[in-house]
């Protein structure tokens, strides 16, 4: 056992025992303690640990007050035990597994959108509304996102089919990315989420978009909107399903789970669920993830990679640059493919992952792939444009001192010139990030949302057994999101709600 192990577990035990002693609820608390622990240190603590915390917990009734011993448990299967009591205890979430048999060996577990949008709605709503407690705040807080959203697409066929039900129909965002798992292999996973952001009626935070008050918005709960960055990212996207590259490697079973999934969201808009006598929606306003991601799920045949292969070959699925005629380098005020946005599908044939089933934009259903924002400025103009921007001002010698004028030393230069601006406030912003002598890394900035989904989902999987590699990760992160959820149920509880206007 690792010495953070170690301490872990004596920290665990010694708590667990304090609360005992403390007369508060003995197995309730320690089984919680048990389970947060078994979800989180999956990556780095040998199922035997945890079995040693199961064996705390099942021993708090009958342990006499003042004793601290524990005996461990030594059989070989300790997740398998560990899974028992999570389940026993009903410590995680409970939403209906469903399965997708590609065949008689290959058969993959899954969440479906409809079913995990039914049990949010009866247990945790506050998630899919932004932290929203009572109904009215729910109705409202979708009244004006679908009032915003119409002015940026108002094709969309949510405002044609549930035109005058628009507080019951809940916006959901589907995301796909690939993350690093076991042997430096791939895990595909998928998520969906919707776009409001956990605090948006938290009374603690006042940052209230000012932009919205220049556009003459007046509603308050539209102006406290916020998107959904903050907070652990089990809370805001919520598993699909997750794939590791053995089974990718099997001919069209990541179009069989996708196509599931768009058949799930399209019952989803056009059935709904009734969840205590109120039937709601889900309209998928679109699809998140990088251009690889669109390639795989829309089949594209005008895509990004078409750049590297061929000159003089159309290369964006939104609209024909890439010709000789329309060169995708044109950046004037009217380029020459302008005209050509959503003129022609991407594609020539339909996808076979059912992307078309997903209601969205009938004339241009290729809108459904949105630009993300995150691989469109980190990794898009912030790495590629603004990088050659400032080599660009370091050739021009503005910053050239006489003595070392290396590009590396510019670079130096214009990044001091940054700092002792900024790094006052910065130091008083990360005060206690590692102590105050040390500065924290930029990598702290260097990661969005749906990453970081991404990565955690990647580092069970590399840490699981593989035979049932899809399953334990569907479990531990129903472990991990019932501790999380309740933790945050808790400090809504305690909070004031906000004032009206």
């Amino acid at each position: 056992m690792s010495p953070t192990a170690s301490w872990l577990f004596t920290f665990i035990c010694l708590h667990s025992a304090a609360m005992c002693q403390s007369g508060q609820n003995g197995i309730g608390r320690s089984a919680e303690v048990f389970a947060e622990a078994f979800a989180d240190c999956a990556n780095w603590v040998p199922a035997t640990t945890l079995q040693r915390l199961r064996q705390a917990a099942a021993e708090d009734e009958q342990r006499p007050e003042g004793s601290t011993s524990y005996r461990i448990d030594k059989e070989w299967n300790s997740f398998r035990k560990a899974e028992r009591l999570v389940r026993k205890w009903g410590l995680k979430w409970n939403i209906k597994t469903s399965y997708y048999e590609y065949n008689q060996d290959v058969i993959i577990p899954y969440f479906s959108p409809r079913d995990i949008v039914r049990y949010l709605l009866q247990t945790h709503p506050e998630l899919l509304f932004g932290g929203a407690t009572t109904m009215q705040q729910r109705k409202q807080t979708l009244t004006e996102f679908w009032a915003a959203f119409k002015g940026f697409h108002s094709s969309h066929e949510v405002y044609t089919t549930h035109g005058d039900y628009l507080d019951g129909v809940v916006p959901l965002l589907w995301h796909g990315d690939d993350g690093r798992g076991v042997r430096k292999g791939t895990t595909t996973l998928c998520t969906i989420e919707t776009p409001f952001g956990l605090d948006a009626f938290n009374p603690q935070c006042e940052d209230l978009q000012t932009c919205c008050k220049q556009a003459g918005v007046s509603n308050r709960i539209l102006q406290q909107q916020n998107v959904n960055l903050k907070r652990h990212s089990f809370l805001t996207k919520f598993l699909l399903f997750a794939v590791p590259k053995k089974y990718t490697k099997c001919d069209s079973l990541l179009q069989g789970l996708c196509a599931i999934i768009s058949r799930e969201l399209r019952a989803l808009f056009y059935e709904g669920v009734v969840v205590q006598g109120r039937l709601w929606f889900g309209a998928c306003v679109g699809c998140k993830g990088d251009l690889a991601w669109y390639q795989k799920l829309a089949e594209l045949s005008r895509c990004f990679n078409k750049v590297v292969c061929k000159d003089n070959e159309e290369m964006c699925h939104e609209c024909k640059a890439g010709s000789a005629a329309r060169p995708f380098e044109d950046i004037s005020s009217s380029p020459s493919w302008g005209s050509t946005i959503f003129a022609e599908r991407p594609w020539t044939q339909p996808p076979t992952t059912g992307l078309l089933q997903v209601p969205c934009d009938r004339a241009a259903p290729e809108r459904i792939l949105r630009r993300d924002i995150f691989h469109n400025t980190k990794v898009g103009c912030f790495q590629d444009f603004i990088a050659s921007s400032m080599l660009l001002v370091a050739d021009f010698g503005y910053f050239n001192d006489g003595n070392a004028n290396a590009r590396d030393k510019i670079l130096e230069r214009t990044t001091g010139l940054l700092l002792q601006q900024y790094i006052p406030e910065l130091v008083l912003l990360f005060r206690g990030c590692r102590g105050d002598e040390y500065f924290p890394s930029f990598l702290m900035f260097a990661c969005e949302g749906n990453e970081d989904m991404v990565g955690r989902v990647a580092r069970l999987s590399r840490r699981v057994h593989q035979t049932r590699v899809c399953e334990r990760i569907l479990l531990l992160y129903q472990t991990k999101a019932y501790a999380l959820s309740k933790k945050f149920k808790k400090e809504l509880s305690r909070k004031r709600p906000r004032p009206s206007d």
